[in-house]
C-alpha cells in the first residue's frame, strides 16, 4: 500500500477493521476526566477507538462495559478499485473527439416577438460515450443539433417589427486513435 489519500484509507478501515469490541474497564477519576472522545487507546497493544465510554460519576470505583472499535486491518486486507481500473478508458489506445458546426440559420422575427425556425432546440441531451474503441473509427455518433440566437435588428425606422438572428450548432462525437 502506497501514499494513500484520507478517503483511501477510511475506506480501507470501513473494509477491514472497527470490530465491535466490548471491555470491562475499571478507571480512576482522573483518567475518566482526562480521557479523549477521539483519540485512540491502546489496550493489550491493539489500538482501538471509543464507541461508547460508559462510567458512574463519584461512588465505587467498579468495572463497566464500555464499547470500542478495532483500528488494526484484519486479514484479509480488502481494498477498493482503483479509478484508473474502474475506467478504462485511458488505456484502450482510442479516444473520444467532440466536433461542432456552425450553420447560419438565417432571421427571423415578427412583430409579435421573435419567432425561431423550425426543429429549434436550445439544451442539447447529455451522453455518456462507451469505452472508446477500434469499432467506433471513421463513423459520426451521438449526433445532435441545437440552436442559438445572437444579434438583435430592428425592423424599419417607427415599424415595431424585432428581428433576431439564428445559428444551428451542430455536435458529433467521432473516435480517434491515440
Amino acid at each position: 500500500m502506497g501514499k494513500m489519500g484520507f478517503y483511501s484509507r477510511y475506506d480501507l478501515l470501513l473494509r477491514n477493521s472497527m470490530h465491535k469490541v466490548t471491555a470491562k474497564l475499571l478507571l480512576n477519576q482522573t483518567i475518566k476526566r482526562t480521557l479523549s472522545s477521539y483519540k485512540k487507546v491502546l489496550i493489550r497493544n491493539a489500538e482501538l477507538i471509543f464507541n461508547m465510554f460508559k462510567y458512574t460519576l463519584g461512588g465505587k470505583d467498579e468495572p463497566v462495559d464500555s464499547e470500542l472499535f478495532t483500528l488494526h486491518l484484519y486479514d484479509p486486507v480488502v481494498e477498493s478499485s482503483s479509478l484508473s481500473d474502474i475506467l478504462a478508458y485511458g488505456n484502450t489506445g482510442y479516444h473520444w473527439t467532440i466536433h461542432e458546426e456552425s450553420v447560419d440559420a438565417g432571421i427571423f422575427g415578427t412583430t409579435d416577438g421573435p419567432s425561431e425556425p423550425d426543429n429549434f432546440k436550445s439544451e442539447l441531451t447529455v451522453v455518456y460515450p462507451p469505452v472508446a474503441n477500434s469499432s467506433y473509427v471513421g463513423q459520426q455518433l451521438f449526433e445532435q443539433t441545437y440552436g442559438l440566437y445572437g444579434e438583435h435588428y430592428s425592423g424599419e425606422q417607427g415599424s415595431q417589427d424585432e428581428m433576431f438572428q439564428y445559428w444551428y450548432s451542430r455536435i458529433y462525437f467521432t473516435c480517434d486513435a491515440d
